[in-house]
């Protein structure tokens, strides 16, 4: 395939061989031609070309590994703290690198930046293997050495959790994190598992455990890097002050910003990644004059930014040329694109003509008519998702050859004719004198954003009870709202158990046994004031919920009558989606996700019926609502109706302009837009192009409910942010409603919870997962420095990407703006905050969206609605003042793109604060790691889009009784409006002579026991009893006597349920069983039963007696009575 013999002739016999004429897929391909990969390391010129080249190797190397040592993400000599994720990538890889286990791919700065010696490395790093022995006291001790945080639960790289004999680690050494159960101090077994419902998955004989962190934390390095790193700011006249900066974090364990400038000094000794490498291993250098360039502009910009409390360049990094040098002691292969000298020269062109991507309809017909020639003997076609490859098999099903439709490159050399796989490539090639040629759906679409193999973070759908703290507000459903004050044990008849301890009004307490938890439901509401407690016993907390009740009740009828009219109203049919259509799908640059595709074909599907659609579609902004809106508009346009799109600002016309006119460029569909900053000359041009129908879909603010603008014929109306239009606008909305379809989207998601129990009364989509490649937010809570801000800036500056620096006093902005403006003098600056002028602030924040304007100093006005994804550093100033939600809001504007973003929190020195402003700056640190604090804050904002959707009165409600108990009630609702039946649920109230409870051994944190508990109370059946047992031995480990027991018990009361028992109690040497009066028990059954066992006795005029005298041991007794309420169902 490629002149292979060669190259290796040229490296036996020179050490050094050049090839030209190869762009990245093609040098991808050579470097998998190779007779052995794992034994590469690949130099690229910068990140984003490695990024590219490590997808392309892994379509020619299907089911391989592919190593990447990223260069630490920052300006030389940053104050950044390390990433662990991106620490621990480069530390696999380094080892990788080292071993020959699989090829590596280094941007060529990473080459420079100091790590840790070979040696060290090599020694730290643990193999744990099923059936050994290991002691477990000095493992966690080696695991905290190797940068490993002790946490709960594991969810993200580099976290540890304990629990009895059970230990998880996320080690950078698999995929997934490991499970390792011990017996004593004998390995018993190794699983995989999922961070997402904690399972396992597969068993391993070995696990692999790599350092998380570069900066390793052994008592010598500890006594040793102390001591280097005093003597060096010594050396530098750093004052005390400046010193305790650096010494203070390094004394208590934690890493100070810019540690890894100080690698070096804290090891004695520069290593650097080409020290990891493998003897005899075969270094690629991919445009090696760009890749020595771009490491001495790095090397000058360190010069530029020395400060003396950093090492100098030379200590601090490794020299370029020294580096080539060194990397010469291996075999080198340069790869570049065009010709050069002593060079074998090897084109590899495209198979597609240049120019325009192939969009359209008439460019797809070009190439149907090249593939139909038949000139190669195997073409294959890649395509970035399935999806995607379904959409091109059907854009290709009227040529006549067959197209093989293949999931994996597996097996690719042995394929014949047009294939078409679902694997990505970054551009297509061919390879002269073979008949070989490749496309990608780049070179037909343009450039495709491609998604991270890295597993997202999801948010979950529901707020854990686990995360319930003493002195949270919580709803019991009989009893109303108040106060958890902790989890507590009391021993009642003998029987030792768990109770939740609830305070009520007055001071009165109340114990929830529980397995009654599912009773129990933490307070949320969108107010900010704290709810009244109910009086236990009183008649108030019955009156609010009838209150509610009726509300409900009235709200469900008046919205499934309307539903009712709107079903028998003459509508306009949309036409099924037609190939033209399939092309404009085929365009979207990402693969959509569950979520999406769900909801755009619940849309296709209500546009396509013959009554009007009126459909809401919920979720954050860049989710992908848009595409959703541009698919129903593109297929109103096919059906030869006009759009209307309906926005709240002249910004966010402006936005969705700029996204329609990129998205529909390419098809013959006309697009107007009608706002402030529209000229009135253009202006008039679009509303006689609206009333003649040359404008197709036209995109704009209140203006579009005007009387003056005329449609030839609207048969779709799509709507943001209905909620933030006046009254007078949405009574024309509500007309319109009547004639045309509406599709209406909300940037501020729903619970799970309400859209459930609301779905049922009007048609919802909901939109609740982010794209797959959306990165965590890198979030740091940073003292004030002039020096911070100037480095955050010009980094993102560096890359293309714009700013956000919010600072909530309008007073001060000005000034505060100057102050930026002097850091960073070149870049372009505005300024944006709520006393301005409405033309003036909007012509501000659109020269910030159209990429005019570098950096924006604002207030907090662009907590909402704004889209930006070229902006990805956000620095908030005086980060204290704000409430969480407030700041997770914020924070959100950044991180909207495959870009890593990030977010600096700003405060003034610890002894400026007050002490509510420290315990608020507490809470406020949970939002650096996802934590239960993010997680709080983003149901806050859930509750705010409950209350967009239900109107103001409804919000009232929820305050009264709480969102949770808000959604049962009106699922009630619903179902009593539609004529659905439903008895009232019976809880069986059970008192056994046994210890029934997960013991803090067992289960150390409160929060895993609340879940569980929560879990088996709300467990339905037995087979989800099962489930639970299985998963708690998994994660867990073996039941002791008191866990056996709690699971027992929630089996009897499973079986209780079933059967509507009321209570179930020990007297004596018999247990009492008591039904409700409409218990479902057949009398044939129970007269069955009693005539074939005598120890079994009815007591009129409900209550079923069970004699146990004879049995002793508590496992019998128990057994005996799940077999006779078995029998009984």
């Amino acid at each position: 395939m490629f002149p292979v013999t060669e190259i290796l002739e040229d490296l036996k016999q020179h050490g050094v061989s050049s090839i030209s004429g190869l762009g990245l897929p093609a040098a991808a391909c050579l470097a998998a031609s190779l007779p052995d990969p794992n034994r590469l390391v690949i130099v690229t010129p910068d990140e984003e070309s490695a990024d590219t080249l490590r997808e392309d190797l892994s379509f020619f190397l299907p089911g391989q590994n592919v190593g990447a040592l990223s260069p630490e993400e920052a300006l030389p000599y940053e104050r950044m703290l390390p990433d662990i994720e991106r620490s621990s990538l480069r530390i696999s890889a380094l080892l990788a690198a080292g071993s020959g286990a699989a090829p590596v791919i280094i941007p060529c700065t990473a080459l420079l930046q100091p790590t840790i010696p070979p040696g060290l490395l090599t020694r730290i790093s643990l193999r744990i293997n099923t059936g050994e022995d290991m002691d477990r006291e000095m493992t966690l001790q080696n695991l905290s050495t190797m940068g490993y945080t002790k946490v709960p639960s594991v969810s993200q790289m580099g976290e540890m959790a304990v629990r009895g004999g059970i230990m998880d680690i996320f080690s950078p050494g698999h995929l997934f994190p490991v499970r390792i159960e011990l017996w004593g101090n004998s390995v018993q077994s190794i699983r995989t598992f999922d961070t997402e419902n904690q399972r396992s998955l597969e068993r391993l004989e070995t696990a692999v455990v790599l350092p998380v962190t570069e900066i390793l934390r052994t008592p010598e390095i500890l006594s040793g890097g102390r001591r280097r790193l005093s003597d060096f700011l010594l050396a530098q006249g750093l004052s005390s002050r400046e010193r305790e900066k650096i010494l203070v974090p390094w004394d208590q364990g934690l890493d100070f910003p810019g540690i890894v400038n100080f690698l070096p000094i804290i090891y004695g000794v520069q290593s650097l990644p080409a020290d990891h490498f493998s003897p005899g291993c075969i270094v690629i250098l991919l445009e090696p004059e760009q890749i020595l360039r771009r490491m001495e502009g790095f090397m000058a910009s360190a010069g530029a930014r020395l400060s003396k409390e950093s090492p100098s360049p030379d200590e601090a990094y490794a020299d370029p040329k020294a580096i080539m040098a060194n990397l010469s002691r291996n075999s080198i292969l340069q790869i570049r694109s065009f010709d050069h000298e002593n060079s074998h020269s090897y084109g590899c062109p495209s198979l597609l003509p240049p120019g325009a991507a192939l969009s359209q309809p008439a460019r797809f017909r070009e190439l149907g008519e090249f593939l139909e020639e038949g000139q190669y003997d195997r073409i294959v076609i890649s395509a970035h998702s399935n999806g995607a490859a379904d959409r091109l098999l059907a854009l290709f099903s009227g040529i006549s050859h067959k197209i093989n439709r293949r999931t994996t490159t597996d097996g690719m050399k042995q394929w014949e004719g047009i294939n078409v796989v679902s694997v990505p490539l970054s551009g297509g090639f061919s390879i002269p004198g073979r008949k070989i040629g490749f496309i990608s759906d780049s070179d037909l679409f343009g450039r495709v954003k491609r998604h991270k193999s890295r597993r997202p973070f999801l948010p979950e759908w529901d707020l854990p009870i686990g995360s319930l703290a003493p002195g949270d507000f919580v709803v019991h459903i009989e009893h109303g709202i108040g106060r958890y004050l902790g989890l507590k044990q009391m021993e009642i008849a003998k029987s030792s158990d768990d109770y939740l301890h609830l305070s009520y009004a007055g001071g009165d307490s109340l114990y929830v046994p529980v397995e009654d938890m599912n009773r129990v439901q933490r307070f949320r509401s969108s107010s900010d004031r704290p709810p009244s407690l109910s009086k236990l016993g009183g008649a108030g907390w019955v009156r609010a919920k009838n209150r509610v009740r009726r509300s409900l009740k009235l709200m469900a009828d008046e919205l499934l009558a309307i539903a009712a009219r709107r079903e028998t109203a003459p509508g306009i049919s949309s036409p099924e989606p037609d190939a033209i259509f399939r092309e404009f799908e085929a365009s979207f640059p990402w693969s959509e996700t569950p979520d999406q595709e769900r909801c755009i074909n619940e849309v296709i599907f209500d546009m396509m019926q013959p009554h009007p659609m009126d459909r809401l579609v919920c979720g954050d902004v860049g989710y992908g609502k848009t595409e959703v809106a541009l698919r129903a508009a593109f297929l109103s346009v096919l059906g030869g109706k006009q759009v209307a799109v309906l926005v709240p600002t002249t910004v966010l016309a402006q936005q969705h302009y700029g996204n329609f006119i990129q998205r529909l460029g390419p098809f013959p569909v006309t697009v107007g837009l009608l706002s402030r900053f529209v000229s009135p000359r253009d202006r008039k041009r679009t509303l006689g192009d609206l009333e003649k129908g040359v404008v197709d879909i036209v995109i704009g603010t209140h203006r579009i409910l005007s009387a003056d603008v005329k449609f030839r014929n609207l048969g779709l109306l799509i709507i943001d942010e209905e909620h933030r239009f006046g009254v007078k606008h949405k009574e024309t909305l509500k007309r319109m409603r009547e004639t045309v379809d509406v599709l209406t989207l909300s940037a501020t998601p729903i619970p799970r919870t309400l859209f459930q129990a609301f779905s049922g009364l009007r048609s919802l989509s909901l939109i609740h997962t982010p794209p797959a490649d959306r990165k965590a937010i890198h979030t740091e809570i940073r003292y004030f420095d002039e020096g911070l801000i100037r480095d955050a800036i010009v980094r993102e500056l560096a890359r293309g990407g714009q700013v956000y620096i919010v600072h909530n006093r309008v007073a001060s902005i000005g000034a505060f703006r100057d102050m930026v403006q002097r850091l960073v003098p070149d870049a372009r600056l505005g300024m944006a905050h709520g006393q301005m002028g409405e033309s003036e602030l909007e012509g501000v924040m659109v020269g910030f969206l159209k990429g005019e304007l570098d950096v924006l100093v604002t207030t907090a006005i662009i907590e909402s609605g704004l889209d930006i994804t070229n902006a990805n550093t956000l620095i908030i100033n005086r980060a204290d003042r704000f409430g969480l939600a407030q700041l997770y809001q914020l924070r959100g504007r950044v991180g909207r793109s495959a870009a890593l973003a990030y977010a600096y929190l700003l405060i003034p020195p610890q002894s400026s604060l007050t002490p509510k402003a420290k315990k608020r700056l507490a809470s406020l640190r949970d939002l650096t790691d996802l934590g239960s604090g993010f997680k709080l804050a983003s149901y806050d904002l859930e509750i705010r889009g409950s209350g967009n959707l239900l109107g103001q009165e409804q919000s009232g409600h929820i305050g009264a009784v709480g969102l949770d108990l808000y959604s049962q009630l009106l699922e009630q609702a619903v179902r009593e409006s539609t004529g659905q039946v439903t008895e009232e649920p019976v809880e069986p109230v059970i008192h056994l002579d046994m210890p029934a409870l997960l013991t803090e051994e067992y289960l150390p944190d409160v929060g895993e026991r609340l879940t569980l508990y929560k879990r088996l109370a709300s467990a339905r059946t037995p087979a989800e009893l099962k489930e639970l047992r299985d998963e708690a031995v998994d994660r867990f480990g073996r039941f002791p006597t008191e866990v056996l027991g709690l699971f027992s018990r929630m089996e009897v009361l499973i079986l209780a349920r079933g059967l509507r028992v009321e209570h179930i109690d020990v007297a004596g040497s018999f247990y009492l069983v008591a039904f409700h009066p409409q218990a479902k028990i057949s009398p044939d059954a129970l007269l069955g039963l009693l005539s074939t066992d005598s120890r079994l006795a009815f007591l009129p005029p409900t209550t079923l007696r069970l004699d146990i005298s004879a049995m002793q041991n508590s496992g019998d007794r128990l057994g005996y009575l799940k077999e006779t309420l078995r029998s009984l169902l």
